[in-house]
């Protein structure tokens, strides 16, 4: 789901390991956005990954039409999408603050680029 969002240029992406925290969940993956039809296009990518990769789908589909922030919940993890003013409204990180951060291995290759294209 990460790697979905990463694809799709969401922003300040954030996967949390919320078990000792929560009953309900055990990680929680947390994204920004910065228009609906991005919102759209990581819904639609990471529902289509779901059902492809893992055999997982919604119990409930989200909405296409709400405000900004959609929630996707497959049991063990939960994805919220936002956009950077809901995100900085309700604070998710804050809230799920004991829970501890999960490295993302596909932010790491990126970051490698970036140092060997920042060398020439």
């Amino acid at each position: 789901m990460g790697k979905v969002a990463w694809e799709t240029k969401a922003e300040d992406i954030l996967v949390l390991h919320v078990a000792p925290v929560v009953y309900w969940t055990r990680y929680m993956l947390i994204c920004t956005v910065f228009s609906r039809p991005q919102l759209n296009a990581i819904l639609g990518k990471m529902t289509k990954e779901a059902e492809e990769a893992h055999g997982r789908t919604l119990s409930v589909n989200p909405s296409a039409n709400s405000g900004g922030w959609e929630l996707l919940d497959y049991g063990d993890v939960v994805v919220h999408i936002l956009t950077a003013d809901q995100r900085d409204y309700y604070d998710l990180e804050s809230f799920y603050g004991a829970a501890e951060e999960v490295p993302l291995p596909f932010e790491e290759a990126a970051a490698d680029v970036d140092t060997w294209t920042k060398k020439l």
